[in-house]
């Protein structure tokens, strides 16, 4: 199942995350989300590719949260948004990641990922 959801408020995305938990692909690209919008994950276990891609997200803490939630997932676009490198510790957790797409963001180079890759 794929839903592409342009201009969703925040509140419509909670009420829809609890009835979509076989959701597969979540398109959330080009709204103006807040870093609240990583708590809304919960249920989503069948998850494989998440776009948050073009949205004004700078805080990586919320990360730590999804990566725990978020166990399937293998696709990540966090293109043209506002992430420094910490947002590298935080994604840790999302062991069946396969795809991570970071461009456009405020990255220096120094992700430390030590042989973790």
């Amino acid at each position: 199942m794929l839903i592409i959801l342009p201009r969703v408020s925040l509140a419509g995305f909670e009420v829809l995350s609890s009835e979509l938990r076989k959701l597969n692909v979540l398109d959330l690209s080009g709204n103006r989300f807040s870093n609240n919008l990583v708590s809304c994950f919960n249920g989503f276990s069948s998850l494989k590719s998440l776009d948050l891609s073009n949205n004004p997200l700078k805080r990586a803490a919320g990360f730590q949260v999804l990566s725990s939630r978020l166990k399937n997932l293998e696709s990540l676009s966090l293109k043209m948004n506002e992430y420094n490198d910490s947002i590298f510790s935080t994604l840790t957790g999302l062991s069946s990641l396969k795809s991570l797409a970071l461009s456009y963001n405020q990255l220096t180079g120094s992700a430390g990922f030590n042989g973790n890759v």
